[in-house]
């Protein structure tokens, strides 16, 4: 689909295409190159209606905790590399899913993604 700026130049949307990981994780890819930005939506199919019975808001603490660093870093190092890298993440917990949310500039996405595997992965 092509788009006009007010200047009159255009842009194009590729269409959007849907991938399967080889874990079976489906991703929904949509293409734009008018900005150097890789913007990145999760959700996942958990949240508060599947915490264990006792440790109700164990989805919440978790999603809140993500930021707060890693077994390396602390939680001031990680906002200031998120900041570093031109990106922004944010984390949401809801009764059904979490979702996790991030953009970043692109020359940034592999030290980005390697911050974010180490915030999931390690957390503090």
């Amino acid at each position: 689909m092509t788009h006009f700026h007010s200047d009159g130049s255009s842009f194009t949307y590729l269409p959007a295409r849907k991938l399967r990981t080889d874990s079976g994780l489906t991703v929904l890819l949509e293409e734009s190159h008018v900005l150097p930005l890789v913007d990145l939506q999760v959700t996942l199919r958990t949240g508060s209606v599947h915490d264990p019975v006792g440790q109700e808001g164990l989805s919440r603490l978790t999603a809140a905790m993500i930021r707060r660093g890693t077994r390396r870093m602390s939680s001031q190092v990680v906002e200031e590399s998120i900041d570093r890298l031109g990106g922004h993440l944010s984390i949401q917990s809801a009764a059904s899913f979490i979702h996790f949310s991030a953009v970043v500039l692109q020359k940034s996405i592999e030290p980005f993604f390697a911050l974010r595997g180490d915030l999931l992965a390690n957390p503090a």
